[in-house]
């Protein structure tokens, strides 16, 4: 069973309601374990310039405090669910079925999202195009390194049958294609290629700012 946690923290009820009734963009962050950095992933997203989004924090059944430093973030336009521990795919479909905005905008729980991220992407978006972005690799143990993606669709078609060409925590796209075409199971850990080539094969477009919007959290030094 899930259980939500909506962090209101002392908004009047009107006010919680048209904070939280409508949001255009819905930033879904599966989580799991991610305690030690989950507090710097969702102040970059409080820190949008773009402030009509909704987050959609699904704990995977984490057995560390992730869902308890989560909860300690006052917005209410925070909406948090407590999940037992099902994998990346069984969360973010769950995330999914959650999100009301008319565009999805995923985010990883160790990541750190530029502050216009959510305003180039919502400029740049249409109802067909999946859209991603630039991300500047990095580890906490010093390095980073900026990494590209093919910029337009038919570069990242010619890719997409050999190598993912789709950084997934950078992606932008229109509820509709998530809530009719669920992430795949069965292909571990890559799922998000997986439902790449499925929409692909749908009609969707593919594009890629080359802007870096996201800082993307490497386990292990990023080479100079």
């Amino acid at each position: 069973m899930s259980k939500l946690i909506v962090c209101y923290f002392g908004m009047t009820f009107e006010g919680r309601a048209a904070m939280r009734a409508n949001p255009i963009i819905s930033v879904l962050m599966p989580a799991y374990n991610a305690g030690p950095k989950i507090g710097q992933a969702i102040e970059s997203i409080l820190g949008q310039t773009f402030k009509n989004w909704e987050l959609v924090l699904v704990d995977d059944g984490s057995s560390d405090d992730t869902l308890q430093k989560a909860t300690l973030v006052d917005d209410p336009r925070i909406r948090i669910f407590s999940r037992p521990h099902l994998g990346i795919v069984d969360a973010l479909n769950f995330g999914v079925s959650q999100c009301r905005g008319r565009w999805i905008a995923r985010a990883d729980a160790d990541d750190i999202n530029h502050p216009r991220r959510l305003t180039e992407q919502f400029k740049a978006i249409t109802p067909q195009l999946v859209l991603g972005t630039s991300m500047l690799a990095f580890s906490d143990g010093g390095g980073e390194r900026l990494w590209r993606y093919p910029e337009g669709h038919d570069e990242i078609a010619a890719a997409m049958p050999v190598s993912n060409p789709m950084a997934h925590p950078t992606v932008m796209l229109s509820a509709h294609w998530l809530k009719q075409n669920p992430y795949p199971d069965g292909y571990d850990g890559q799922e998000d290629w997986a439902l790449w080539k499925i929409l692909m094969a749908k009609g969707a477009r593919f594009g890629n700012l080359q802007q870096a919007l996201v800082r993307y959290r490497l386990k292990r030094p990023a080479a100079d």
